[in-house]
């Protein structure tokens, strides 16, 4: 990674990932019982990305917090092969990595959407020696991680991660696919 990049991600806004993810599980128990439109309730419009998509950084990021054994932080910050940008302290060293997100869409959005197409997708990214990829799977059903036939993917790690249990209590973390994989169970904050 270049100085001149550490150096722009040490300016980021970073925040640790639990207490954010705490607040909104508070929000959601709160709306459980007024009636809206289930789009906005699931964070599907238009408008609602942004936050959508914090709110899988900041999933992404506690269950790396898991796998690294140490806190990680998160900042959302937009680039042109990155969605934000997660920092954690391992030997008195600070480490930055830039992930890109994307995601395998509920089946009420796009039944037609494979993970292998998502994947196959990513070829128009210029390849990337520091950035990760993040894919949520936001499907039900099971997947067999060893059984997947991965194409080329442009990115230094691939990362699946995703809910494991009815009511979000229980997730998942699994990768790095492109080296030494492990599956990593970990819970929603509370």
């Amino acid at each position: 990674m270049a100085q001149v990049q550490i150096n722009e991600f040490a300016r980021l806004p970073f925040r640790d990932p639990t207490p954010v993810l705490r607040d909104l599980r508070k929000l959601e128990e709160g709306l459980e019982t007024v009636s809206i439109d289930p789009r906005l309730r699931r964070l599907r419009t238009g408008g609602l990305k942004p936050e959508r998509e914090a709110r899988d950084a900041a999933l992404f990021s506690h269950g790396m917090a898991q796998v690294l054994g140490t806190k990680v932080f998160v900042a959302p910050v937009e680039a042109d092969d990155y969605d934000f940008v997660t920092m954690w302290v391992a030997d008195d060293t600070q480490h930055f990595c830039p992930v890109q997100l994307k995601e395998l869409v509920p089946d009420d959005l796009n039944s037609q959407a494979t993970l292998r197409t998502l994947l196959e997708g990513l070829s128009r990214y210029a390849p990337s020696l520091n950035t990760a990829l993040a894919v949520r799977l936001n499907r039900a059903g099971h997947i067999e991680f060893a059984d997947l036939e991965l194409p080329r993917i442009p990115f230094s790690q691939l990362w699946f991660f995703g809910c494991a249990s009815a009511d979000s209590a229980r997730w998942f973390l699994y990768g790095d696919a492109l080296a030494d994989p492990k599956l990593v169970r970990f819970d929603y904050p509370t």
